[in-house]
């Protein structure tokens, strides 16, 4: 790829995406808009949608701006160079399109942050990679690969967030497969769903929203709590009877709740 063709930098696309529209709003409030503007900053905009994976004849179809205008702005025509100017209606049908999960095709390659963070926390839910695996209609092999890589395509990254939202506050049902999950989880520092904001599980640069993960499965407290038999960690038992104590549960009932004898219960509630 040569200087003339490179993917211009997210910073550079911003910066021509602001100089149109300064330019804009500057001629009309002149009463100087033309029917042609500028190519040179929808062609910095074209260029970084299909740097970050839309096809040129997917943005035709986004924008309705012909196929044709197109390659005349990113490549011009045999013995004419890229366009220099161009319609404003195409200008702005272009400038609009934006590169998103519902934009792109199947086939794109996107970050894959969020991706993995939502595996990892099935997982560490007691979601075995084979279980998952079963439910995205693949092998176990290719949910560990998507919880190390660092791109994936916009279809993956679709099913798995339809997956998490359907699994993220489900405990699945107790067996050596979950028991498994859960450790290869906290071997690997794998986080719980409960520690991620859905606004910032899919930024790079953000952390767990809740801090270092605690280890305690809130869901599984709260069904103990409810009555149901669920394993519970040493930190999970301590929780119920934090939260059990405070809504006026007896000794007796958090003794069932938890398994443990009221004994025990007694010791915790003293300690």
């Amino acid at each position: 790829m040569n200087a003339d063709t490179k993917a211009p930098r997210s910073s550079e696309r911003r910066a021509a995406h602001a100089a149109y529209e300064r330019h804009r709003t500057r001629m009309i409030a002149y009463g100087r808009w033309q029917p042609h503007v500028d190519a040179e900053p929808v062609r910095v905009h074209v260029r970084g949608l299909m740097a970050d994976g839309l096809s040129r004849r997917r943005i035709t179809e986004i924008s309705g701006v012909s196929e044709t205008t197109v390659i005349r702005l990113l490549y011009g025509q045999p013995g004419r160079s890229p366009s220099k100017v161009i319609r404003t209606e195409s200008a702005r049908a272009l400038m609009a399109v934006r590169a998103d999960l519902d934009t792109l095709g199947p086939t794109a390659l996107v970050d894959a942050t969020g991706t993995r963070r939502r595996l990892q926390a099935l997982i560490a839910q007691g979601w075995s990679r084979a279980r998952i695996a079963e439910r995205l209609n693949t092998h176990p092999d290719v949910i560990s690969r998507y919880t190390r890589r660092a791109r994936v395509t916009a279809a993956v990254v679709r099913a798995v967030r339809a997956l998490y939202e359907d699994l993220w506050d489900v405990t699945p049902p107790e067996n050596g497969d979950a028991a498994a999950a859960r450790r290869h989880a906290a071997a690997n520092g794998w986080l719980r769903p409960l520690a991620w904001d859905e606004e910032t599980i899919d930024d790079p640069g953000a952390g767990p929203a809740h801090g270092q993960d605690s280890g305690i499965d809130e869901i599984a407290v709260e069904r103990a709590l409810a009555g149901d038999t669920v394993p519970l960690t040493p930190a999970e038992i301590a929780e119920v009877v934090r939260i059990g104590t405070g809504r006026g549960m007896s000794v007796s009932q958090l003794a069932k709740a938890t398994g443990r004898t009221e004994r025990s219960i007694q010791r915790r509630r003293s300690a």
